[in-house]
């Protein structure tokens, strides 16, 4: 009996020791689902796939180019300076006219009679100052006498020109030569006409300008009298037509920092150019040595500056580049960034300072896009 009982307390003992070792075996062993084991990954795994391209020096834009509207070389409001009713209009939109000729009439009747009347006490002032002259001469009257009347002459000689300049102000005449570009409807004949009125706005075609802005790089680089081309699709399609910058901002707005630059051309579209158009400008830079050109697709934000990352030995290196004008989806790389630096085109939101990458090669920073 008592050997029964052993050996079942024996097998019992192997099977309690059975179980245990292949706890143990299985703890060291691959999981049956996954086939991964719970021992640390090695570190190769837990670097990220990143692709770069290699920072190359490329020939820089050789323009400076932008958009604005065209406007007439000169361009005027004609305001009336008297009220009263037009009797006639003597323009229509779109005519040619000449500085000075005459736009508007307006009904001078009594400015007409207070010009005469000023004009008759004039001369009358003039008459008593002269007879009293003579007598002073001849010792028959006063120098201050003479004195009150030269002042009366020079008083009645004012009133007679700012009557007269009240007659003339009736003839609204155009202060220079253009075309009609818009009347004021309110603008007819028969209506009161009232003083600060704009009643027409005349542009001068025969050579046109617009105003570009640009940056603080561009602007150093561009000089009066650099050679431009405009195009304005609306008007002359795709010909470009052959301009030159004819005045440079002294200084920035202080509202965007950007810099004015002014360009005038002459009229070759056969008169289909029209000012408020839209144009696209291209004005031509010094030729520059080739510089380095990065992606702007491989730029961050990094607070309140931009930044790229560089995989250096496996690593990221985060940079803080100073970079120069933009190249279509290309930027200049001033400072910061070396020739031959692997630059990061994707994965970027991943990453930080230090983030272990594994960086595929996908080209330069020229042909990249």
């Amino acid at each position: 009996m008592e050997g029964r009982v052993d050996r079942s307390r024996i097998a019992l003992l192997a099977l309690v020791v059975g179980t245990l070792c292949l706890g143990l075996v299985s703890c060291g062993g691959k999981d049956t689902i996954s086939g991964a084991t719970v021992w640390e990954a090695p570190e190769e795994a837990k670097k990220l796939a990143v692709e770069a391209v290699r920072v190359v020096k490329g020939t820089p834009l050789s323009f400076v180019t932008g958009a604005g509207v065209v406007e007439g070389i000169r361009e005027a409001w004609t305001v009336s300076e008297t009220e009263g009713i037009i009797k006639d209009i003597r323009f229509q939109i779109g005519q040619w006219v000449d500085k000075g000729q005459v736009l508007l009439q307006v009904d001078d009747t009594l400015k007409r009679l207070e010009m005469e009347r000023a004009k008759v006490q004039l001369e009358s002032a003039q008459i008593e100052l002269e007879g009293t002259e003579r007598l002073f001469q001849q010792g028959g009257a006063s120098a201050s006498a003479v004195a009150r009347l030269r002042g009366a002459a020079s008083s009645a000689k004012a009133q007679y020109e700012l009557a007269k300049k009240a007659y003339e102000d009736c003839t609204v005449r155009a202060p220079i030569s253009g075309v009609v570009a818009v009347q004021d409807p309110s603008v007819t004949v028969g209506s009161f006409i009232s003083r600060g009125t704009r009643i027409l706005r005349i542009v001068d075609t025969s050579s046109f300008r617009l105003e570009l802005s640009v940056g603080e790089r561009e602007v150093g680089e561009l000089q009066v009298g650099s050679r431009a081309f405009v195009q304005v699709p609306a008007a002359c399609g795709e010909r470009k037509i052959r301009a030159e910058v004819t005045a440079i901002g002294g200084g920035s707005d202080p509202r965007t920092g950007a810099y004015t630059v002014v360009l005038s051309w002459k009229d070759s579209c056969n008169g289909r150019l029209r000012s408020g158009m839209s144009a696209l400008v291209e004005i031509e830079r010094p030729r520059r040595a080739p510089v380095l050109l990065i992606p702007t697709a491989s730029l961050v934000r990094r607070g309140e500056k931009p930044a790229v990352f560089v995989a250096r030995e496996g690593k990221v290196e985060v940079r803080y580049p100073v970079l120069g004008p933009r190249q279509g989806t290309k930027v200049e790389a001033i400072q910061g960034i070396s020739e031959g630096d692997l630059v990061l085109v994707s994965g970027m939101s991943k990453l930080k300072n230090g983030s272990p990458v594994t960086p595929r090669e996908v080209g330069d920073s020229l042909k990249w896009e």
